[in-house]
């Protein structure tokens, strides 16, 4: 077995493809209706978790697609499989606000993960609940 410096990447076999999560991190936010019964929704989010994530290349057949079906898609993510469900909200490390429409399973990436297609959010969130992650 040849010798492994510390910039190679570890891969268990070679057909695998090791994720390395660089492009930063997002918190992950469970929603809920916050006004009274009679008025304008509001929405009210509170912390789920944080999780690092990968920027993936955003393919134009998947730009079409999501117009034709009026939902925007303006991000593609990879994260570490995690438990996340669509119609959660993402803020990303700049504030910008996501509600992932789509989950899929990425095949031959080691450890396992899953692609988030994100659209951006334009109502006004209120965050209920975040703890110090500092």
């Amino acid at each position: 077995m040849p010798r492994r410096t510390n910039r190679q990447p570890f891969r268990p076999r070679q057909e695998e493809i090791c994720q390395t999560y660089n492009s930063g991190f997002v918190d992950v936010f469970d929603t809920a209706d916050g006004a009274q019964i009679g008025y304008q929704p509001k929405v009210q989010a509170s912390h789920v978790l944080r999780i690092p994530y990968e920027e993936q290349f955003l393919g134009i057949n998947l730009v079409y697609l999501s117009r034709q079906n009026h939902a925007e898609i303006v991000k593609k993510i990879r994260i570490p499989k995690a438990p996340v469900r669509v119609f959660q909200l993402m803020r990303d490390q700049f504030g910008h606000w996501f509600e992932i429409s789509l989950i899929q399973s990425a095949d031959g990436v080691m450890p396992e993960a899953l692609d988030i297609s994100l659209k951006a959010v334009t109502a006004d969130v209120e965050v209920q609940y975040e703890p110090d992650l500092a």
